[in-house]
């Protein structure tokens, strides 16, 4: 058996100049690993405490030479000598030791960041595929599902925080038709976000929307620029239906604001059977959030950030509950990413139905759409 020499953390660099942690892992066989998280902007305030540094004299405070450490000298001493195919262990471990709900103790970032290097290095040990890998931990916890590719989810116009500030609704989607494989749909998103053809609407391709309602709630009320006065949930939940009696929507994410449960309810039990509503402020990659918005039937669809809840079996706990109840899978990206396409991996590796990784443009977007491309020539060279 091979185990863990040693694990190590660095202050690196995402894709919007924001600090993150990059962790490698050495096995005592001298197999290495490396990864690194990514971080939002646009968050729910029940996710796994993001821990930074508060130290104004770099990067505006945001630093992470805290959790940095904590990777380097606490878990690393935690996971020395543990076999690295024992994901399960090594993420309880790491668990008890922050020993707070939210990890604000060590950091979700840094627990994160040593869970997916563990998962990569015990897929090097074992000479096969990470998704491959990621496939053998969800059937161990009877997520009996074949790898396959998701059907991505492109954001073409971002609004909210992660746009320019003209537009209130935070990401406007194109989601390929069923009937396109990956490769077509990859070609159709590219194409449009390049304008360079037409594709028909409703035929070739659908629209989704990532309202991110929580960005624009105050006072129980809903501002919106181009409505003359704010809108209360009941006339929100009419915008809505204005909405895809137009445009016949594929996808709605974050209609209302993440604690507005019976708003949620409302327009689940209206819209269920039209399309696909997307919970990701609402339930922030949480079990116990999860489990309520199953009982209440708040909606069909969970976008699933590995570093919203902290640990890559805690995400794969989450994908179980939720695939058990019978509701759809969105993987998704993060808006401060780095070229680590772990995420790619873990779609295939629990059969998501979607990916959501940005525009397909800038390198550490699309260095996960090219990772799903060679799964695919893996997964039809095996057929």
């Amino acid at each position: 058996m091979n185990t863990i020499k040693q694990v190590w953390a660095r202050e690196i660099i995402d894709s919007r100049g924001v600090p993150t942690i990059e962790t490698a892992c050495q096995l005592d066989n001298g197999q290495t690993a490396v990864s690194s998280v990514p971080s939002g902007s646009s968050t729910g305030s029940h996710e796994a405490t993001e821990l930074r540094d508060k130290d104004t004299k770099r990067f505006n405070g945001l630093g992470v030479l805290q959790a940095v450490e904590n990777v380097n000298k606490i878990l690393n001493a935690a996971v020395v000598g543990m076999d690295p195919t024992d994901q399960s262990g090594i993420d309880m471990k790491m668990i008890a030791l922050d020993g707070t709900e939210n990890k604000s103790r060590l950091g979700g970032n840094a627990l994160l960041s040593v869970s997916m290097v563990v998962a990569k290095v015990a897929a090097v040990v074992q000479q096969i595929s990470l998704y491959n890998w990621i496939n053998t931990l969800a059937r161990a916890k009877e997520i009996l599902v074949t790898p396959k590719i998701p059907t991505p989810v492109f954001n073409m116009i971002n609004g909210g925080k992660h746009g320019a500030g003209n537009l209130d609704f935070q990401e406007f989607q194109v989601v390929p038709a069923s009937n396109k494989t990956y490769t077509q749909g990859l070609q159709a998103g590219v194409e449009i976000y390049a304008q360079i053809t037409s594709y028909s609407l409703g035929r070739d391709v659908l629209l989704g929307l990532d309202v991110a309602a929580n960005e624009f709630f105050n006072n129980s009320e809903y501002t919106i620029r181009d409505k003359t006065s704010p809108l209360n949930e009941f006339r929100m939940m009419e915008f809505y239906k204005e909405i895809n009696d137009r445009y016949k929507l594929a996808l709605l994410e974050d209609p209302f604001n993440e604690d507005s449960w019976e708003s949620w309810k409302q327009i689940t039990a209206a819209f269920s059977d039209q399309l696909v509503i997307v919970g990701d402020d609402l339930l922030v990659t949480n079990p116990k959030r999860l489990d309520r918005a199953i009982k209440e039937k708040s909606c069909n669809a969970i976008l699933v950030k590995p570093n919203q809840i902290g640990t890559v079996t805690q995400t794969l706990d989450v994908v179980k509950m939720a695939k058990d109840a019978g509701w759809k899978i969105n993987v998704s990206h993060r808006s401060g990413e780095t070229n680590d396409w772990f995420i790619a991996d873990f779609a295939v590796g629990v059969a998501s139905d979607y990916v959501k990784f940005g525009a397909p443009a800038r390198g550490e977007r699309v260095a996960k759409y090219n990772r799903l491309l060679s799964i695919n020539t893996e997964l039809q060279v095996k057929e």
